[in-house]
């Protein structure tokens, strides 16, 4: 009944004219996610603006809200300069059908401790030549916050563990030292699976 209803929203979302993509992943727990880029605070008013043109959901029409346990809403910067986008990555776009969320709960206070973390293992993948990337970003407002998530992606979940143990393999000692000193700094670490589900995303017309 979930999925039937969020296409009868995209379908409303495309009748309004909304023009921002979202893209839609689920986890092993069915825990649906979807992320819209905003760019900035303006966008996201325009965004919030053009949800509003919306038309109502159609009398008979699928109603998810009795499958939907809570929602959260959470706004997260992108933080590409602690991110690593190899020159030549190993599988494109079209080919990652899975993703992997470490969310790193930091330490009030340490935030730049992590943040030379990851700034060194960015380096040290860049010095290797590894052909598998990462995105970061930094959710800085709510109760649990701040809090780092980054972001690994490919093929299946087996091939993103795969790849997280030639990566081990490669450079041993030197992320046992990276990861000890995430975790010193961190309240706690919690990683999560998702697929990517691309007959979810909304894509705008232009």
């Amino acid at each position: 009944m979930f999925e039937a209803a969020h296409a009868g929203r995209n379908e409303r979302m495309a009748a309004a004219g909304v023009s921002f993509v979202a893209r839609g992943t689920v986890s092993e727990a069915l825990v649906y996610r979807f992320v819209t880029p905003v760019g900035d605070y303006e966008g996201l008013a325009r965004r919030e603006a053009e949800m509003r043109g919306m038309p109502s959901r159609a009398p008979g029409a699928p109603n998810g809200n009795d499958a939907i346990d809570h929602v959260d809403t959470y706004l997260r910067w992108t933080r590409p300069d602690l991110g690593y986008a190899p020159d030549n990555p190993r599988l494109a776009g079209a080919d990652r059908q899975a993703v992997q969320r470490v969310r790193v709960y930091v330490q009030q206070g340490k935030m730049d401790e992590v943040v030379a973390v990851l700034r060194e293992v960015r380096e040290l993948y860049g010095r290797h030549g590894i052909a598998e990337g990462y995105a970061v970003s930094i959710q800085g407002m709510g109760p649990d916050a701040p809090i780092l998530e980054i972001q690994l992606s490919g093929s299946s979940l087996a091939d993103i563990y795969e790849a997280g143990a030639r990566i081990e393999g490669l450079l041993g000692s030197e992320m046992n030292e990276f990861r000890d000193r995430l975790g010193a700094a961190s309240r706690r670490i919690e990683i999560d699976n998702f697929r990517i589900r691309r007959d979810l995303f909304y894509q705008p017309a232009n």
